[in-house]
């Protein structure tokens, strides 16, 4: 009788429990719970890594901008401004800072058998090295904050502004040559009250306030890129107001972040222009 019974019970099939439905569902909440709370966290986290990487390309546009100047007698910074004829108005075109600066961020001349080399910027279909385009990218400016987005084409040429060598007509990968996602300063000399401004072509030796001379700025055109949410005004509108944060490029090739309402609706410190376009360089 021992001998069977211990048999018998060897032989029993050893009973399997599983989850319940509700188990289950305890299960899931707590997954999506934990998913609610990590996944903003880890959005924040990869815009702030973005933000790093257009601060990095901005500092080393900075020291290209140094070299480029060092190399004149009398240094003076980038010009982007041209006439496509004589009675014609000022465009800037911002593609000509990377083709500038290519050889002082280390990069070589790329010619392709189809580069046009004339004189005139908007026929200049010269291109840029790789290693050096990537300097002119930013991480955050994809869809509509990015210049080579067809919607942003009409706003950025009433503004006379080009950052991009194809016309809106050729607004296609393959007949991509070059572009610049940053805003480098295209204020044109002139004069205020008397007394002279100007950034574009202009000696450093002239402007006072160096380490307040916006020399670029990670945006589209002027608006934020890093957020870009309207807020409201006094009267309860939204028109006409953005905030979010953006890179600034100084003349001492420091490198600031700075939020919309500072760097586009105040002064510099010194009172000497209200546009962050004319900081600090006013000069006799």
């Amino acid at each position: 009788m021992g001998i069977a019974s211990v048999s018998s019970k060897s032989q029993r099939t050893p009973e399997r429990h599983g989850f319940t439905l509700i188990e289950l569902l305890v299960v899931i909440a707590i997954i999506a719970l934990l998913v609610s709370i990590l996944l903003p966290a880890l959005t924040s986290a990869r815009r702030s890594a973005w933000t790093v990487v257009c601060a990095s390309n901005m500092k080393q546009m900075g020291y290209g901008v140094t070299m480029y100047g060092n190399d004149m007698k009398d240094p003076k910074f980038i010009d982007v401004l041209f006439r496509p004829s004589p009675a014609a108005p000022l465009i800037s075109d911002m593609t000509r800072v990377p083709l500038i600066l290519e050889e002082y961020l280390g990069g070589r001349r790329v010619w392709d058998a189809t580069d046009y080399t004339g004189n005139t910027p908007p026929q200049d279909r010269r291109r840029v090295d790789p290693s050096i385009q990537k300097f002119f990218e930013c991480p955050t400016a994809k869809g509509i904050r990015s210049v080579r987005n067809p919607s942003n084409v009409q706003y950025l040429q009433s503004g006379a502004r080009g950052f991009y060598t194809w016309s809106p007509s050729e607004l296609v990968p393959e007949n991509q040559v070059r572009w610049n996602e940053y805003w480098f300063n295209d204020s044109a000399p002139g004069s205020n009250n008397g007394r002279s401004y100007g950034v574009a072509g202009v000696s450093f030796a002239k402007m006072r306030n160096p380490n307040w001379v916006v020399w670029a700025i990670d945006a589209l055109d002027e608006f934020p890129r890093h957020q870009d949410r309207e807020i409201k005004l006094g009267d309860g509108s939204t028109s006409g107001g953005r905030s979010g944060t953006n890179n600034l490029l100084f003349g001492d090739t420091s490198v600031r972040l700075m939020p919309y309402t500072e760097y586009y609706l105040m002064g510099d410190p010194y009172g000497s222009y209200a546009q962050f376009w004319n900081w600090g360089h006013l000069y006799p």
